[in-house]
């Protein structure tokens, strides 16, 4: 059998399906260059002035662009990092502030106690002075002081009673 040809309605419905595939692959390239557009790397892209559709990229250009990138990204890395030791050293710097304020009040309360103390020991040594003193002027003058010697004898006394009370169930055992 002879080859016939092929009728001119089926060579251009094969002649319209590859033209419409070929447009897929460069609608999808399009895109691609597009995207890439907007992103802004507009320079690294060389149109020729042959096929204004096909784009070539510098490769310079974009590592170029890669470099900046990385740079940029690392920049702000370390940036973030050290703002996250900046605000963990104040918050550090704080406590510690509030420890030592919370110090210097305990240590002004503790000062002030032991002044309160001290004021008081002077004032119980003053009163046991002035009573020695008025002791030896009784044993000297020879008269009594019944104020002061009462409770005294009445404390001595209560104590002698602990003391055979307390000795009384011992000796008994």
């Amino acid at each position: 059998m002879p080859s016939r040809p092929l009728p001119q309605a089926t060579t251009s419905r094969l002649r319209n399906a590859a033209n419409n595939a070929s447009s897929a692959t460069t609608t999808a390239k399009r895109d691609s260059f597009a995207a890439e557009l907007e992103r802004g790397s507009s320079h690294s892209v060389i149109r020729p002035r042959s096929s204004p559709t096909r784009a070539i990229t510098d490769p310079q250009l974009s590592t170029a662009k890669r470099q900046q990138r990385t740079h940029t990204l690392n920049t702000t890395l370390s940036q973030a990092s050290l703002e996250r030791k900046l605000a963990a050293a104040e918050a550090t710097r704080l406590q510690l502030e509030t420890r030592l304020r919370e110090r210097d009040t305990t240590i002004e309360r503790l000062e002030a106690d032991r002044r309160l103390l001290a004021e008081r020991e002077q004032e119980e040594r003053e009163e046991k002075e002035r009573i020695s003193k008025e002791r030896e002027e009784e044993k000297v003058g020879g008269r009594a002081i019944p104020a002061i010697t009462a409770p005294l004898m009445q404390a001595s006394l209560s104590a002698r009673q602990r003391q055979t009370n307390t000795s009384a169930p011992c000796a008994l055992r």
